[in-house]
């Protein structure tokens, strides 16, 4: 796989805006459509992509168990509206199943990925 420098995939990575991207790295256009259209290029960014989200969602769920607790202590609390205490368990469940799901695809993406590419080379 070819190597390119940080500050490419750098930028790629913060900004969806060519000319954000075309300013920032000093690049042309023709060389950021070129990177664009590369398929290299674009696994690296993927790559870098799904382990940002995979670190997140882990991040996240180390802190579901205080999360938790945090609910279960606004939920006992007296003085905390039922509404308010169904909407934060909903949200809290939702965004779990949400980032649970993300994870799993992928998981799976990569999988279906891997085993594309072992059938490649036999």
């Amino acid at each position: 796989m070819k190597e390119y420098p940080e500050s490419l995939i750098t930028a790629f990575l913060t900004s969806f805006k060519a000319n954000e991207i075309m300013k920032v790295t000093g690049i042309s256009k023709t060389k950021y459509y070129r990177l664009k259209n590369d398929p290299d290029f674009q696994k690296i960014l993927t790559d870098r992509r799904s382990e940002l989200i995979r670190e997140a969602v882990l991040k996240m769920e180390s802190y579901l168990s205080e999360d938790v607790e945090i609910l279960q202590g606004i939920i006992r609390d007296q003085n905390t509206k039922d509404q308010v205490k169904v909407n934060a368990i909903q949200l809290l469940m939702s965004q779990l199943g949400q980032w649970k799901q993300i994870t799993e695809l992928i998981a799976r993406i990569e999988a279906l990925e891997d085993a594309e590419s072992q059938n490649k080379t036999l």
